[in-house]
């Protein structure tokens, strides 16, 4: 049986920063704990998606299968198990970006939580926005572009239209008799080419 992880997510904006925690935990109480400083223009609904981000992509990385989710944060919440609807445009791509990063498990769950139940992710992320000093054993990073940006939409089919001349043309053309209009060297050039060529109807 597939082990199921647990995470606690928090995010938190104010006057001095932005930033993003996630405690990951493991059934047998194994911790491993990710911080994000968010350098970029971010609301308290952004830092919360950013801090369920980051613990997809973490726990991704680790190689976990399953995982459940805990947040404070009812939009978000409400956003990923559909009972409300994003509406705010940014919101709207941070729950595609959610929608993408769920893909790569076999089971995700993001539960509403009461703020005490992730009292250790609210704590870095408040010291992660404030810029306080944070143990050696927090994994920390700087995030100078948002997780949910216009990449992260699968880009639109391109058709790649070949406008070179074909060559075959020209030969073609030579021994078909329609060559009048070329200059005499470049027909000789031409003639001698297409000795090689049999016209095939």
């Amino acid at each position: 049986m597939e082990e199921v992880w647990t995470a606690h997510t928090d995010g938190t904006c104010n006057a001095t920063g932005a930033g993003a925690a996630a405690v990951i935990s493991s059934p047998t109480t194994r911790k491993a704990i990710f911080a994000a400083k968010l350098e970029f223009p971010a609301t308290n609904n952004i830092a919360k998606y950013e801090a369920i981000l980051l613990a997809l992509c973490k726990a991704r990385a680790m190689g976990v299968l399953r995982i459940i989710i805990g947040t404070d944060s009812q939009v978000a919440a409400g956003h990923i198990d559909k009972s409300c609807q994003a509406w705010n445009p940014e919101l709207v791509k941070y729950l595609a970006a959610f929608r993408w990063a769920e893909t790569h498990f076999r089971g995700v769950t993001v539960a509403g939580t009461p703020h005490a139940n992730i009292a250790d992710a609210d704590a870095l992320a408040k010291a992660v926005a404030t810029n306080t000093p944070l143990a050696p054993h927090v994994m920390y990073e700087v995030l100078s572009t948002p997780t949910a940006r216009p990449s992260d939409t699968p880009p639109s089919t391109v058709a790649v239209i070949d406008t070179t001349p074909d060559w075959r043309a020209l030969i073609i053309d030579i021994l078909t008799g329609r060559a009048e209009a070329l200059a005499r060297m470049e027909e000789r050039r031409l003639c001698q080419r297409a000795r090689g060529y049999v016209l095939v109807e």
